[in-house]
């Protein structure tokens, strides 16, 4: 597989081709083109990332300058330009960490591990130094990477597999999309808490009856072993008549409901439960979602081989002939009513 480098014309009527990449032989999955380092980085199912040089001034540029293993396919890259520290997500829901050095010598600063399934999209914010992470798992993950304390907040609202990210900096709002066609629009100025570690125990723990390993406690209380849950507000592990309520927890990121044991039911405040994100039925299967800040557009790409451009309450779709999928913003200049 290549990767191929164009020109687009100012009247967007003609593109040329400049440059071909070489170095992978399998297909390849993502792409991040790193304007202010003249570096193309690329990832694949042969377990690698590549990058390139795109200054053409640069001695044989179209061939690898670096690559980095992985343990698992790569899936998705993101980039803070500033420091060159690269993101790296993979199948197996594992974010690398790395450094890219100016000689081309890549290391590994850690690992961040909090999917469970494959990592397909990643975006970085300069000015919070935030990583969004969203996955099949249908989580979003938000990496506070510049405080350097390892914090991360886990959004959970959608149904389906996650397939874009997008984040408005300026209005602080960070968009999702999951491939059912549900847009999620998550305030990011509001102080949301950690989601709690799960617990785990050989009994409830709050009435303390055995779970179905614990054959000693069960033979010793002559009780049936029961399910073991966990409550997302504390984490504890409990069984299920001792998490009989459910509700929605936005402040932990759960803006769907979720199980509450007997003793956070009783300590839960009202404005505990009061949602902070809204969700939107685009009514399309999707296959990838992007927005334009400046413009206040979003677009999406569709299973049905359409691609809708949305903004102000009107939608304007785009058919593709003969089975070809565009894929990229397209050029929609917009009247003085719509600014």
């Amino acid at each position: 597989m290549k990767q191929v480098e164009f020109l687009v014309a100012d009247d967007f009527n003609k593109i040329t081709l400049q440059c071909t990449y070489l170095g992978h032989q399998s297909r390849i999955h993502a792409l991040y083109f790193a304007s202010r380092n003249e570096l193309l980085l690329s990832v694949c199912r042969e377990k690698k990332l590549n990058w390139f040089s795109t200054n053409p001034a640069d001695e044989n540029h179209q061939y690898i300058r670096g690559t980095y293993t992985l343990t698992s396919w790569g899936m998705s890259i993101a980039m803070d330009e500033t420091s060159r520290q690269c993101f790296v997500g993979d199948s197996n829901g594992i974010i690398y960490f790395l450094k890219i050095n100016t000689d081309n010598k890549c290391q590994l600063n850690t690992t961040l591990d909090g999917h469970t399934d494959n990592v397909q999209n990643l975006l970085w914010d300069d000015d919070a130094e935030w990583l969004f992470s969203g996955s099949f798992d249908r989580s979003v993950v938000v990496w506070d990477v510049g405080t350097h304390q390892g914090l991360a907040v886990e959004l959970n609202g959608h149904l389906d597999r996650l397939v874009g990210l997008s984040y408005d900096n300026l209005r602080k709002l960070l968009i999702t999309c999951s491939a059912d066609g549900h847009i999620g629009v998550w305030p990011m100025n509001v102080k949301r808490n950690e989601t709690p570690k799960w617990l785990e125990s050989d009994s409830c723990q709050i009435c303390h009856l055995p779970f179905f390993w614990n054959v000693r406690a069960m033979w010793t209380q002559k009780q049936i072993g029961l399910r073991q849950h966990h409550c997302r507000k504390c984490g504890r592990a409990v069984c299920d008549k001792c998490s009989q309520t459910r509700k929605a927890l936005p402040l932990l990121g759960y803006e769907t409901v979720q199980r509450i044991c007997n003793d956070c039911v009783r300590t839960l405040k009202n404005d505990e439960t009061v949602p902070l994100a809204s969700f939107y039925d685009i009514r399309q299967g999707t296959m990838q979602m992007g927005y334009n800040q400046g413009k206040k557009i979003m677009m999406t790409v569709g299973t049905d081989r359409t691609i809708k451009m949305n903004f102000k309450r009107e939608d304007i779709e785009f058919f593709v002939k003969d089975n070809v999928l565009l894929c990229g913003w397209l050029y929609c200049p917009l009247s003085s009513s719509l600014n």
